[in-house]
């Protein structure tokens, strides 16, 4: 599992995700308003079933990232992926 934005090499964690299926991605200590757009782009595409949120509480507060997450223009479908249902996925992964 691969955490938090991987600042200033988003390009490359990318390319990582794409190459290497085995790979997880936890977004956590950054709002996603300030995800670089490469990254932003595909986790409404491509990486949008290996996508996790991650909070960072009390840093940041659980209802200001899910406001934006919310504000991003994800589908619902994206949103429930990256908010529940891929953490779910994940847990399954190591119950094998």
């Amino acid at each position: 599992v691969a955490s938090r934005p991987a600042w200033p090499w988003q390009t490359e964690m990318i390319a990582i995700l794409l190459h290497k299926t085995s790979v997880w991605y936890e977004l956590h200590g950054w709002s996603p308003r300030y995800f670089a757009a490469d990254l932003k782009l595909e986790i409404g595409r491509r990486l949008q079933d290996r996508v996790m949120f991650g909070a960072d509480y009390p840093l940041l507060g659980y209802e200001r990232l899910l406001g934006d997450w919310k504000s991003e223009g994800y589908g619902e479908e994206v949103l429930d992926k990256v908010l529940k249902r891929n953490a779910e996925a994940f847990l399954a992964t190591l119950a094998r």
